[in-house]
């Protein structure tokens, strides 16, 4: 691209870069083109999939307080999910799709392999710590799933240009 190409119109007159939505970064007199910034809707993803993670991790935590057992399974899980949202932080455009497809394979694991786990927790509020747990990291699971595939669609529309 030139450096001298503006854009006329409804962005008024501005380089190209800024009207993209990317920004451009100069270092020792040369243009980068940094990656656009992380939409609403990605943040959003990014924060539920942390969410999750705290959900996970929190039962770990309490594996280790109540029956002096580190469990590998969800620390793993807990893991895979900080990953996840490390990957969207990345500001890579389909990364959030990573974290949908992530948080959906865990929502069909949560109602089938783990149905039984969930069920229990979900029906025994005198479990404080577990209950709550299993409430936080469903219900963000469930956000990072919705909101994932939205902004999957945004980006995607937005490099169209539709």
């Amino acid at each position: 691209m030139n450096e001298g190409t503006t854009l006329e119109g409804t962005q008024g007159d501005m380089p190209v870069e800024q009207a993209s939505g990317t920004r451009v970064r100069k270092r020792r007199g040369h243009k980068i083109k940094a990656t656009a910034p992380l939409s609403g809707l990605a943040k959003l993803t990014l924060a539920a999939l942390v969410g999750a993670a705290i959900g996970v991790l929190v039962g770990v935590v309490e594996g280790l307080v109540k029956l002096d057992a580190l469990f590998l399974p969800p620390l793993v899980v807990g893991t895979l999910y900080l990953g996840t949202a490390g990957l969207i932080a990345t500001r890579i455009r389909w990364m959030p799709a990573v974290g949908a497809l992530y948080a959906t394979i865990m929502l069909i694991g949560a109602a089938t392999l783990g149905a039984s786990s969930v069920f229990l927790r979900l029906t025994h509020p005198a479990d404080v710590l577990g209950f709550s747990e299993i409430w936080v990291q469903m219900t963000c699971t469930l956000i990072a799933a919705v909101v994932g595939i939205a902004a999957t669609m945004q980006a995607i529309v937005q490099r169209e240009g539709v």
